[in-house]
Protein backbone atom coordinates (compact mmCIF):
# COMPACT_ATOMS: atom_id res chain seq x y z
CA UNK A 1 0.00 0.00 0.00
CA UNK A 2 1.59 3.27 -0.78
CA UNK A 3 2.55 5.87 1.24
CA UNK A 4 -0.26 8.67 1.61
CA UNK A 5 2.79 11.23 1.99
CA UNK A 6 5.98 11.17 -0.70
CA UNK A 7 8.79 13.77 -0.85
CA UNK A 8 10.00 14.92 -4.29
CA UNK A 9 12.45 17.69 -2.74
CA UNK A 10 12.64 21.27 -1.99
CA UNK A 11 9.38 20.90 0.45
CA UNK A 12 7.75 19.71 -2.49
CA UNK A 13 5.10 15.99 -1.69
CA UNK A 14 2.76 14.42 -3.84
CA UNK A 15 0.06 13.72 -1.28
CA UNK A 16 -2.48 10.73 -1.98
CA UNK A 17 -5.90 10.14 0.16
CA UNK A 18 -6.97 6.47 -0.19
CA UNK A 19 -10.68 6.08 -0.89
CA UNK A 20 -11.71 2.51 -0.32
CA UNK A 21 -11.83 -0.13 -2.62
CA UNK A 22 -13.98 -1.12 -6.04
CA UNK A 23 -16.05 -3.80 -7.02
CA UNK A 24 -13.00 -5.74 -7.97
CA UNK A 25 -10.78 -4.93 -4.98
CA UNK A 26 -8.63 -2.52 -6.04
CA UNK A 27 -7.52 0.66 -3.84
CA UNK A 28 -8.89 3.76 -5.35
CA UNK A 29 -6.67 6.73 -4.17
CA UNK A 30 -6.84 10.66 -5.26
CA UNK A 31 -3.57 12.35 -5.54
CA UNK A 32 -2.37 15.91 -5.71
CA UNK A 33 1.61 17.42 -5.21
CA UNK A 34 1.39 20.64 -2.92
CA UNK A 35 4.87 23.22 -2.16
CA UNK A 36 4.66 22.73 1.79
CA UNK A 37 7.09 25.58 3.41
CA UNK A 38 7.01 24.57 6.78
CA UNK A 39 7.42 20.56 5.56
CA UNK A 40 6.60 16.92 6.40
CA UNK A 41 4.04 18.53 9.24
CA UNK A 42 2.45 20.97 6.78
CA UNK A 43 2.21 17.83 4.10
CA UNK A 44 0.07 15.95 6.91
CA UNK A 45 -2.29 19.28 8.03
CA UNK A 46 -2.91 19.02 3.68
CA UNK A 47 -3.58 15.70 3.71
CA UNK A 48 -6.42 16.13 6.32
CA UNK A 49 -7.98 18.56 4.38
CA UNK A 50 -8.33 16.35 1.41
CA UNK A 51 -9.46 13.88 3.39
CA UNK A 52 -12.59 16.09 4.22
CA UNK A 53 -12.89 16.79 0.78
CA UNK A 54 -12.77 13.57 -0.28
CA UNK A 55 -14.59 12.00 2.00
CA UNK A 56 -18.35 11.83 0.20
CA UNK A 57 -16.27 10.09 -2.76
CA UNK A 58 -15.59 6.84 -1.18
CA UNK A 59 -15.49 4.22 -3.73
CA UNK A 60 -18.30 1.29 -2.34
CA UNK A 61 -18.78 -2.39 -3.56
CA UNK A 62 -22.23 -3.48 -4.17
CA UNK A 63 -23.59 -4.52 -0.71
CA UNK A 64 -24.42 -8.26 -1.75
CA UNK A 65 -20.53 -8.54 -2.75
CA UNK A 66 -18.79 -7.15 -0.19
CA UNK A 67 -16.83 -9.44 2.68
CA UNK A 68 -16.61 -8.64 6.63
CA UNK A 69 -13.14 -8.44 6.15
CA UNK A 70 -13.05 -5.42 2.61
CA UNK A 71 -15.58 -4.00 4.90
CA UNK A 72 -13.03 -3.85 7.50
CA UNK A 73 -10.25 -2.89 5.11
CA UNK A 74 -12.66 0.09 4.37
CA UNK A 75 -13.81 1.48 7.37
CA UNK A 76 -9.99 0.95 8.39
CA UNK A 77 -9.31 3.72 5.43
CA UNK A 78 -12.03 5.74 6.25
CA UNK A 79 -11.62 6.16 9.84
CA UNK A 80 -7.98 5.13 10.95
CA UNK A 81 -6.09 9.03 10.27
CA UNK A 82 -9.28 10.75 10.85
CA UNK A 83 -9.77 9.77 14.26
CA UNK A 84 -6.04 9.30 14.72
CA UNK A 85 -4.94 8.50 18.36
CA UNK A 86 -8.35 7.61 19.67
CA UNK A 87 -8.11 4.68 22.15
CA UNK A 88 -11.01 3.05 20.01
CA UNK A 89 -8.84 3.29 17.36
CA UNK A 90 -5.82 2.08 18.66
CA UNK A 91 -7.61 -0.83 20.15
CA UNK A 92 -9.57 -2.21 17.57
CA UNK A 93 -6.31 -3.41 15.68
CA UNK A 94 -5.31 -6.64 17.97
CA UNK A 95 -9.92 -7.19 17.98
CA UNK A 96 -10.17 -7.00 14.29
CA UNK A 97 -7.95 -10.19 14.29
CA UNK A 98 -10.20 -12.41 15.56
CA UNK A 99 -12.95 -11.06 13.83
CA UNK A 100 -11.46 -11.44 10.90
CA UNK A 101 -10.04 -14.94 11.44
CA UNK A 102 -13.38 -16.11 12.40
CA UNK A 103 -15.91 -14.20 10.12
CA UNK A 104 -13.72 -11.64 7.77
CA UNK A 105 -14.70 -14.57 4.98
CA UNK A 106 -18.58 -14.21 5.11
CA UNK A 107 -20.50 -11.73 3.26
CA UNK A 108 -22.22 -9.06 5.46
CA UNK A 109 -25.83 -10.04 3.43
CA UNK A 110 -25.35 -13.70 4.81
CA UNK A 111 -24.14 -12.82 8.27
CA UNK A 112 -26.88 -13.01 11.36
CA UNK A 113 -27.14 -12.43 14.75
CA UNK A 114 -26.72 -16.18 15.20
CA UNK A 115 -23.16 -15.90 13.59
CA UNK A 116 -22.17 -13.27 15.90
CA UNK A 117 -23.73 -15.07 18.72
CA UNK A 118 -21.56 -18.09 18.20
CA UNK A 119 -18.24 -16.21 17.74
CA UNK A 120 -18.67 -14.85 21.15
CA UNK A 121 -19.37 -18.21 22.34
CA UNK A 122 -16.08 -19.22 20.98
CA UNK A 123 -14.60 -16.37 22.28
CA UNK A 124 -14.74 -16.96 25.64
CA UNK A 125 -13.04 -19.97 25.37
CA UNK A 126 -9.80 -18.40 23.68
CA UNK A 127 -6.76 -18.55 25.53
CA UNK A 128 -5.17 -14.97 25.55
CA UNK A 129 -1.09 -15.30 25.01
CA UNK A 130 -0.05 -12.95 27.36
CA UNK A 131 -2.32 -14.38 30.53
CA UNK A 132 -2.10 -17.57 29.84
CA UNK A 133 -6.24 -17.23 30.37
CA UNK A 134 -9.46 -17.83 28.54
CA UNK A 135 -10.13 -13.47 27.53
CA UNK A 136 -12.05 -11.78 29.92
CA UNK A 137 -15.53 -11.02 29.33
CA UNK A 138 -14.50 -7.13 29.22
CA UNK A 139 -12.25 -8.37 26.31
CA UNK A 140 -15.23 -10.55 24.66
CA UNK A 141 -17.58 -7.10 25.20
CA UNK A 142 -15.19 -5.17 23.28
CA UNK A 143 -15.24 -7.04 20.10
CA UNK A 144 -18.81 -7.02 20.07
CA UNK A 145 -18.94 -3.45 20.57
CA UNK A 146 -16.34 -2.93 17.44
CA UNK A 147 -18.57 -5.61 15.48
CA UNK A 148 -21.94 -3.33 16.43
CA UNK A 149 -19.51 -0.28 15.32
CA UNK A 150 -19.03 -1.89 11.76
CA UNK A 151 -22.67 -3.22 11.33
CA UNK A 152 -23.82 0.52 12.14
CA UNK A 153 -21.05 1.99 9.98
CA UNK A 154 -22.27 -0.45 6.98
CA UNK A 155 -25.97 -0.16 6.98
CA UNK A 156 -25.48 3.80 7.42
CA UNK A 157 -23.54 3.74 3.58
CA UNK A 158 -26.00 1.36 2.23
CA UNK A 159 -23.80 -2.37 2.20
CA UNK A 160 -26.65 -3.73 4.17
CA UNK A 161 -30.08 -3.67 5.15
CA UNK A 162 -30.87 -4.87 8.60
CA UNK A 163 -27.79 -4.71 11.01
CA UNK A 164 -27.82 -8.38 12.83
CA UNK A 165 -25.45 -6.52 15.85
CA UNK A 166 -28.85 -5.23 16.86
CA UNK A 167 -29.93 -9.06 18.26
CA UNK A 168 -26.55 -10.14 19.30
CA UNK A 169 -26.43 -11.16 22.86
CA UNK A 170 -24.27 -8.81 24.44
CA UNK A 171 -21.92 -10.43 27.48
CA UNK A 172 -22.44 -8.75 30.36
CA UNK A 173 -18.93 -7.85 31.53
CA UNK A 174 -17.58 -8.69 35.36
CA UNK A 175 -14.69 -6.43 36.17
CA UNK A 176 -11.51 -7.78 37.76
CA UNK A 177 -11.86 -6.67 41.48
CA UNK A 178 -7.87 -5.65 41.54
CA UNK A 179 -7.99 -3.72 38.51
CA UNK A 180 -10.52 -1.68 40.70
CA UNK A 181 -8.55 -0.83 43.80
CA UNK A 182 -7.71 2.18 44.32
CA UNK A 183 -5.06 4.17 46.11
CA UNK A 184 -5.64 4.33 49.58
CA UNK A 185 -4.87 8.02 51.57
CA UNK A 186 -1.58 6.55 52.93
CA UNK A 187 -0.59 5.41 49.68
CA UNK A 188 -1.64 8.71 47.87
CA UNK A 189 0.45 10.67 50.56
CA UNK A 190 3.15 8.74 49.76
CA UNK A 191 3.03 9.03 46.06
CA UNK A 192 2.55 13.04 46.55
CA UNK A 193 5.66 12.76 48.35
CA UNK A 194 7.68 11.61 45.82
CA UNK A 195 6.16 13.59 42.85
CA UNK A 196 8.24 16.32 44.37
CA UNK A 197 11.07 14.74 43.52
CA UNK A 198 9.89 15.18 39.82
CA UNK A 199 10.03 17.80 37.65
CA UNK A 200 7.99 21.16 37.71
CA UNK A 201 6.23 19.98 34.27
CA UNK A 202 5.14 16.44 35.95
CA UNK A 203 4.45 18.16 39.88
CA UNK A 204 2.09 20.79 37.93
CA UNK A 205 0.32 17.91 36.51
CA UNK A 206 -0.75 15.67 38.73
CA UNK A 207 -1.53 18.19 41.30
CA UNK A 208 -4.58 18.91 38.77
CA UNK A 209 -4.94 15.45 38.37
CA UNK A 210 -5.69 15.16 42.15
CA UNK A 211 -7.37 18.27 43.09
CA UNK A 212 -9.41 18.23 40.47
CA UNK A 213 -10.02 14.85 38.95
CA UNK A 214 -8.92 16.05 35.24
CA UNK A 215 -9.28 13.31 32.13
CA UNK A 216 -5.52 13.33 31.25
CA UNK A 217 -6.12 14.77 27.67
CA UNK A 218 -7.43 17.72 29.15
CA UNK A 219 -4.68 18.42 31.48
CA UNK A 220 -2.29 17.85 28.67
CA UNK A 221 -4.37 20.50 25.85
CA UNK A 222 -4.21 23.10 28.38
CA UNK A 223 -3.08 26.18 27.32
CA UNK A 224 -1.89 29.18 29.47
CA UNK A 225 -4.74 31.24 28.01
CA UNK A 226 -6.96 28.99 29.86
CA UNK A 227 -5.09 29.70 33.45
CA UNK A 228 -6.59 33.05 35.17
CA UNK A 229 -3.82 33.47 37.73
CA UNK A 230 -6.15 37.05 39.09
CA UNK A 231 -9.03 34.51 39.76
CA UNK A 232 -7.17 31.47 40.38
CA UNK A 233 -9.31 29.60 38.05
CA UNK A 234 -8.79 27.72 34.76
CA UNK A 235 -11.11 26.66 32.21
CA UNK A 236 -11.36 23.29 30.19
CA UNK A 237 -12.53 23.51 26.82
CA UNK A 238 -10.23 21.14 24.49
CA UNK A 239 -8.50 17.69 24.80
CA UNK A 240 -5.25 16.41 22.92
CA UNK A 241 -5.00 13.50 20.76
CA UNK A 242 -1.46 11.79 20.60
CA UNK A 243 -1.40 10.56 17.18
CA UNK A 244 0.71 7.17 16.91
CA UNK A 245 4.13 7.34 14.71
CA UNK A 246 3.05 6.54 11.19
CA UNK A 247 6.37 5.77 10.04
CA UNK A 248 10.12 5.04 12.46
CA UNK A 249 11.14 7.98 13.40
CA UNK A 250 8.72 10.58 12.37
CA UNK A 251 6.80 12.47 15.34
CA UNK A 252 3.45 12.25 14.25
CA UNK A 253 1.27 15.45 14.93
CA UNK A 254 -0.73 16.21 17.56
CA UNK A 255 -4.69 17.29 17.32
CA UNK A 256 -6.44 18.59 19.21
CA UNK A 257 -10.42 18.25 19.81
CA UNK A 258 -13.41 18.96 21.66
CA UNK A 259 -14.00 17.78 25.20
CA UNK A 260 -15.58 14.41 26.04
CA UNK A 261 -18.96 16.12 25.79
CA UNK A 262 -20.42 19.49 26.32
CA UNK A 263 -20.69 19.30 29.90
CA UNK A 264 -16.56 18.31 29.89
CA UNK A 265 -16.29 22.13 29.31
CA UNK A 266 -16.09 23.57 32.53
CA UNK A 267 -13.76 26.74 34.96
CA UNK A 268 -12.75 25.00 37.65
CA UNK A 269 -11.13 26.98 40.76
CA UNK A 270 -7.62 25.85 41.96
CA UNK A 271 -5.84 26.08 45.04
CA UNK A 272 -2.68 28.02 46.12
CA UNK A 273 -0.57 25.36 45.85
CA UNK A 274 -1.60 24.31 42.07
CA UNK A 275 -1.01 28.65 41.37
CA UNK A 276 1.86 28.41 43.05
CA UNK A 277 3.42 25.65 41.10
CA UNK A 278 1.85 26.82 37.41
CA UNK A 279 3.48 30.86 37.87
CA UNK A 280 6.88 28.51 38.86
CA UNK A 281 6.24 26.49 35.85
CA UNK A 282 5.78 29.65 33.47
CA UNK A 283 8.96 30.96 34.57
CA UNK A 284 10.56 28.22 33.89
CA UNK A 285 8.75 27.55 30.55
CA UNK A 286 9.88 31.87 29.59
CA UNK A 287 13.60 30.76 30.36
CA UNK A 288 13.55 27.85 28.02
CA UNK A 289 11.92 29.11 25.15
CA UNK A 290 15.23 29.53 23.16
CA UNK A 291 16.22 25.54 24.04
CA UNK A 292 12.01 24.37 22.48
CA UNK A 293 13.16 26.81 19.27
CA UNK A 294 15.72 24.16 18.69
CA UNK A 295 13.40 21.28 19.02
CA UNK A 296 11.66 19.21 15.76
CA UNK A 297 8.10 20.22 17.02
CA UNK A 298 8.63 24.15 17.94
CA UNK A 299 6.04 26.17 16.15
CA UNK A 300 4.03 23.45 14.57
CA UNK A 301 0.34 24.92 15.97
CA UNK A 302 -0.31 28.19 17.53
CA UNK A 303 -0.66 26.96 21.03
CA UNK A 304 0.93 28.22 24.06
CA UNK A 305 1.00 24.85 25.94
CA UNK A 306 1.52 24.76 29.80
CA UNK A 307 2.86 20.82 29.66
CA UNK A 308 5.60 20.80 27.11
CA UNK A 309 7.74 18.14 26.07
CA UNK A 310 11.38 18.68 26.55
CA UNK A 311 11.94 16.06 23.66
CA UNK A 312 9.34 17.77 21.42
CA UNK A 313 8.72 20.89 22.51
CA UNK A 314 5.17 20.30 21.83
CA UNK A 315 2.59 19.41 24.40
CA UNK A 316 3.19 16.32 26.23
CA UNK A 317 1.50 12.70 25.76
CA UNK A 318 -1.33 12.09 27.59
CA UNK A 319 0.48 8.35 27.26
CA UNK A 320 3.39 9.60 28.52
CA UNK A 321 1.64 10.88 31.16
CA UNK A 322 0.10 7.55 32.39
CA UNK A 323 3.07 5.48 32.08
CA UNK A 324 5.29 7.88 34.38
CA UNK A 325 2.55 7.45 37.25
CA UNK A 326 2.40 3.85 36.62
CA UNK A 327 6.14 3.65 37.06
CA UNK A 328 5.83 5.39 40.36
CA UNK A 329 3.41 3.70 41.79
CA UNK A 330 4.98 0.28 40.74
CA UNK A 331 8.29 1.91 42.46
CA UNK A 332 7.15 2.48 45.42
CA UNK A 333 5.26 -1.22 45.48
CA UNK A 334 1.66 0.41 46.24
CA UNK A 335 -1.27 -0.12 44.64
CA UNK A 336 -1.27 0.01 41.08
CA UNK A 337 -2.67 3.10 39.20
CA UNK A 338 -2.96 6.00 36.39
CA UNK A 339 -4.47 8.96 35.65
CA UNK A 340 -7.63 7.69 35.05
CA UNK A 341 -7.21 5.71 38.25
CA UNK A 342 -6.78 8.87 39.99
CA UNK A 343 -9.66 10.26 38.50
CA UNK A 344 -11.91 7.67 40.06
CA UNK A 345 -10.21 8.03 43.53
CA UNK A 346 -10.92 11.83 43.21
CA UNK A 347 -14.69 10.41 42.51
CA UNK A 348 -14.72 8.50 45.06
CA UNK A 349 -13.20 10.47 47.89
CA UNK A 350 -16.31 13.23 46.86
CA UNK A 351 -18.45 10.31 47.78
CA UNK A 352 -17.04 9.15 51.01
CA UNK A 353 -16.99 13.02 52.14
CA UNK A 354 -20.32 13.24 51.29
CA UNK A 355 -20.18 15.73 48.78
CA UNK A 356 -23.04 16.32 46.51
CA UNK A 357 -23.20 14.04 43.38
CA UNK A 358 -24.52 16.81 41.52
CA UNK A 359 -21.38 18.76 42.89
CA UNK A 360 -19.52 15.91 41.73
CA UNK A 361 -20.68 15.44 38.51
CA UNK A 362 -19.99 19.18 37.77
CA UNK A 363 -16.30 19.01 38.92
CA UNK A 364 -15.53 15.53 36.54
CA UNK A 365 -17.64 17.19 33.52
CA UNK A 366 -20.11 14.17 33.42
CA UNK A 367 -23.20 14.54 31.08
CA UNK A 368 -25.52 11.82 33.13
CA UNK A 369 -25.86 12.29 36.83
CA UNK A 370 -25.45 8.41 36.28
CA UNK A 371 -22.17 8.12 35.52
CA UNK A 372 -21.17 10.50 38.72
CA UNK A 373 -23.75 8.03 40.37
CA UNK A 374 -21.53 5.00 39.58
CA UNK A 375 -18.29 6.43 41.69
CA UNK A 376 -20.38 6.78 44.51
CA UNK A 377 -20.72 2.92 44.48
CA UNK A 378 -16.75 2.43 44.68
CA UNK A 379 -16.46 3.48 48.79
CA UNK A 380 -13.85 2.25 50.96
CA UNK A 381 -14.55 -0.99 53.41
CA UNK A 382 -13.65 1.38 56.68
CA UNK A 383 -16.33 3.89 55.05
CA UNK A 384 -18.91 0.74 54.85
CA UNK A 385 -17.98 -0.65 58.48
CA UNK A 386 -19.10 3.02 59.59
CA UNK A 387 -22.14 3.13 57.83
CA UNK A 388 -22.87 -0.36 59.34
CA UNK A 389 -22.16 0.77 62.70
CA UNK A 390 -24.36 3.83 62.72
CA UNK A 391 -27.48 1.87 61.38
CA UNK A 392 -26.57 -1.12 64.16
CA UNK A 393 -26.11 1.76 66.79
CA UNK A 394 -29.36 3.70 65.45
CA UNK A 395 -31.44 0.09 64.99
CA UNK A 396 -30.84 -0.72 68.56
CA UNK A 397 -31.12 2.47 70.40
CA UNK A 398 -34.79 1.65 68.86
CA UNK A 399 -35.38 -1.97 69.79
CA UNK A 400 -33.64 -0.94 73.59
CA UNK A 401 -34.75 2.62 73.71
CA UNK A 402 -31.82 4.27 74.55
Amino acid sequence: MPSPITALGNNNFVIRVRLGKDENGKLITRSETHHCPRGINEAYEILGKLKEKFKNKKAKKKPKSLTLKELISIWNCEYSEIRHGDAAIEQSGYLQKRIVSALGHKKLSSITSSNLNTFTKDLANVISNRTKKPLSTETVHKHQALLRQLFKYARRNGYIELDPSENMTMVKVIKDKDREKLLTLDEMALLSEEIKKASLTNQAAFCLLVELGLRREEVCALTWDNIDFKKQKIKINQAIIRASKLKKGYIAPTKLKDTKNTSSERELPISSVALKLLIRLKENNNKLQDYYRTLPRYGEANADFVFISNKTGYAISPDSLSQWIRRISKRLSITKTSSHKIRHWFATIMAERKVNPKITQQLLGHSKIETTLKYYTHVSDQTKQNVCKEMSDFIQSIVTGN
